[in-house]
């Protein structure tokens, strides 16, 4: 039996929930400003803590959801009880929430099986970087003629938003990123919260944008995201154009930067284009997601 925890009630799980964090940290200082953030999360409904409650109501593990990034991100029982509490979890979870993803590094084969006959899809990615002094080295591909690298800008809005939508098509996160870039609206929606901290290049021909590629500030750390190419202009080294443009233009204008970070697909074409500029794999991690079919 699953129960919904809320603040008043976190004491009940509370014992578990120390086990769960003795593995990442044994300071007692950091365990309770963990804990305080997680308080918080609960009372503001970014967080959604499920108990597993056996016959005689004694508790036996518990998950954790965040709304924002859609995602368990933790599961704490019995290994022998994973399954059943996981069961559990995602049949309260699937009720109210469209899309349910889980991510973890070297996922057991057992576990893996599991959330697969679940109907879970599974995408693995490699999680890499790239430092600012070997983006230094990096030789910047020239658009040929009648190509032009701009910077994103308000009233280019609808024809961007078409050319993601199109280029993520068929793109083997798409259906696990439904609400970034799953439709032309959800698409239009990730434009609106472009900033000053985005730094939001357009591969255009002809003044029609055929690519993208952002590379987003975090306090001096670099996040590569929404890097696009249309189908129709693939294979002819764009993505290579537009990546090292955004690369080498933001480590200019963001002066303090100095890391730029992904996450790529392993083993697939823009992986290859990463790791042939200078980036370098620090690790890989799967993700697996349920979406809801309408």
């Amino acid at each position: 039996m699953i129960q919904e925890i809320d603040s008043e009630g976190f004491s009940i799980i509370e014992h578990l929930v120390d086990e769960s964090l003795r593995t990442v940290t044994q300071d007692e200082n950091e365990l309770d400003q963990i804990k305080t953030n997680l308080l918080k999360d609960l009372e503001n409904g970014n967080l959604i803590l499920l108990a597993g409650v056996n016959g005689d109501t004694a508790t036996y593990g518990f998950g954790a959801f965040r709304r924002p990034l859609k995602e368990i991100t933790s599961i704490h029982c019995p290994i022998e009880v994973w399954g059943e509490l996981f069961s559990d979890i995602f049949q309260h979870l699937k009720e109210i929430h469209p899309v349910i993803r889980i991510s973890g590094k070297n996922v057991p084969s057992s576990k893996h099986a599991f959330l697969t006959s679940s109907g879970f899809s599974m995408v693995e990615y490699a999680d890499m970087s790239i430092k600012r002094a070997d983006i230094e080295l990096i030789s910047q591909s020239e658009p040929p003629e009648d190509f032009q690298i701009v910077q994103y800008s308000e009233d280019m809005k609808e024809l961007v938003a078409k050319m993601l939508f199109e280029s993520f098509v068929g793109h083997p996160f798409t259906e696990q990123y439904q609400e970034q870039v799953g439709s032309l609206d959800a698409c239009s929606k990730t434009l609106t919260r472009v900033n000053d901290a985005w730094h939001f290049s357009i591969l255009t021909h002809d003044e029609d944008p055929i690519g993208s590629c952002l590379v987003k500030d975090q306090d001096g750390h670099g996040q590569v995201g929404l890097v696009a190419i249309l189908p129709s202009f693939r294979g002819q080294g764009f993505g290579r154009t537009i990546v090292s443009h955004s690369l080498i233009d933001a480590a200019k204008v963001h002066s303090k930067m100095k890391v730029i970070s992904l996450s790529s697909v392993n083993g697939g074409p823009a992986f290859n284009l990463y790791k042939d500029l200078g980036f370098t794999t620090n690790s890989i991690h799967q993700t697996f997601a349920w979406v809801k079919k309408e």
